[in-house]
């Protein structure tokens, strides 16, 4: 029994043993991998921070390789742009010179010189695309390049011919407003201000124009200035009737009599005559209206008189001429005009302006000119007035008409009607 249990003791001993030896030799192994993973984790760190050394020393040659090349791109580009504006400024100067000259080339009594002329109405378009051009390129600079008075001045003039007035308007006040544009070029930017007013039907705006075109102006040009103000007044025909502007024009006309009368003085008289004749025919078609005959009668040959004062070369004193013979029954005067010189210079009126409201008047002469002989071809006046249709046509619908029939400017409503009332006022005659 006791063989037993010391054997049985031995066996347990022996397999404790074995147990402990398994025991180590398994720890020894879980070390030896514990040490030999530590080993390749410290292998893999230190990989991974010489990589990311690496990445770190490249990245940073790339960068400042970057930035030298960034810094030449803005560098170039300074250059660059340096060079534009010097460019672009060196051709301001240019079309500033050429606008100066081109200015200076338009007669002192003829405000709408630039447009009325073929010749230098060519120069002020040619001129003005190269302004255009300038203007879009100047939007690449930092800075801003602004436009000279006269430049600007030029652009208004195109903006009118192709009847952007509201471009006209800015253009032409940022001259009126700048303190580096002469006297003169001020002075005619608020006159073409006022005539796009009145031709926009804002009369009293543009008597307010006119008002300060005459802060920048003395001598000759201030009567046309004197005159036009007085017309804004005309045309304003809601808060004005013809017959009480007959003093103010008297008034005006005994002023520029009493000047030393010179090439420039006659063609601002020659204005003003004409225009108080038609004021005076005006109000003779008013008394005619309210069937006062005999006061209609001398305001009719108060116009006639002073139209035939007017110088003979002037084609709207001698359209009110002929007007007037016939409000006045002398028929066959009238008819010589109306045959003769005043449908040629209707027709050359029309051929040598652009402007639609413009060249619709010069329609509207003619028209009136075949209307008014007597056994003149259906078809002729047909033909006259369909073209004064077709022109007007062409004009902004925001625009008034100088009406021939009203001697003022009138909505192109009233504009119409007149045209209908003339054809059929030609209609009875013939009849009769």
């Amino acid at each position: 029994m006791n063989n037993s249990l010391t054997v049985l003791g031995t066996i347990l001993a022996l397999g404790g043993l074995g147990s402990i030896w398994t025991l180590f030799r398994v720890e020894s192994r879980a070390g030896a991998s514990h040490a030999l993973l530590m080993t390749g984790e410290q292998a893999s760190q230190e990989r991974s921070a010489e990589v990311h050394q690496a990445f770190l020393t490249g990245s940073k040659e790339t960068l400042e390789l970057v930035n030298e090349t960034l810094k030449l791109a803005r560098d170039a580009s300074q250059r660059a742009a340096h060079s534009i504006e010097a460019k672009l400024r060196t051709t301001l100067a240019s079309l500033d010179r050429e606008a100066k000259a081109l200015l200076a080339k338009v007669p002192s009594q003829e405000e709408r010189g630039l447009v009325a002329n073929q010749t230098r109405r060519s120069e002020l378009i040619s001129l003005a695309h190269k302004i255009g051009g300038l203007e879009v390129n100047r939007l690449i600079l930092e800075e801003d390049l602004p436009l000279t008075p006269a430049c600007l001045f030029v652009r208004g003039m195109e903006f009118h011919l192709i009847q952007q007035f509201e471009d006209a308007m800015d253009c032409w006040e940022q001259v009126a407003l700048s303190e580096s544009a002469p006297a003169e070029l001020r002075c005619l930017a608020w006159y073409w201000i006022g005539y796009e007013q009145n031709n926009l039907a804002a009369f009293a705006d543009a008597e307010a124009s006119f008002g300060r075109a005459r802060e920048s102006v003395a001598g000759p040009l201030d009567y046309e200035l004197q005159r036009i103000m007085l017309e804004s007044r005309f045309f304003n025909q809601a808060s004005y009737a013809a017959a009480q502007l007959v003093a103010p024009f008297e008034d005006l006309l005994a002023t520029i009599d009493r000047e030393p009368q010179g090439e420039e003085i006659a063609a601002r008289r020659t204005k003003i005559v004409t225009t108080l004749g038609n004021v005076h025919h005006v109000a003779g078609d008013d008394c005619r209206l309210a069937a006062d005959a005999k006061a209609a009668k001398t305001h009719y040959s108060e116009a006639l008189r002073l139209f035939e004062s007017a110088q003979t070369d002037d084609k709207w004193a001698l359209f009110g001429k002929a007007e007037a013979l016939h409000r006045l029954g002398r028929i066959a005067p009238s008819e010589e005009l109306y045959r003769g010189e005043l449908r040629a210079h209707a027709i050359n009126e029309f051929l040598n302006r652009v402007e639609w409201r413009t060249r619709t008047l010069a329609r509207t002469t003619e028209l009136i000119c075949v209307a008014r002989v007597r056994n003149a071809s259906p078809v002729v006046i047909d033909a006259a007035y369909n073209n004064v249709i077709e022109a007007l046509g062409q004009v902004d619908e925001r625009m008034t008409i100088y009406s021939q029939m009203a001697r003022r400017n009138v909505t192109q409503a009233e504009f119409r009607e007149s045209l209908r009332q003339l054809r059929s006022d030609v209609v009875k005659t013939r009849r009769r």
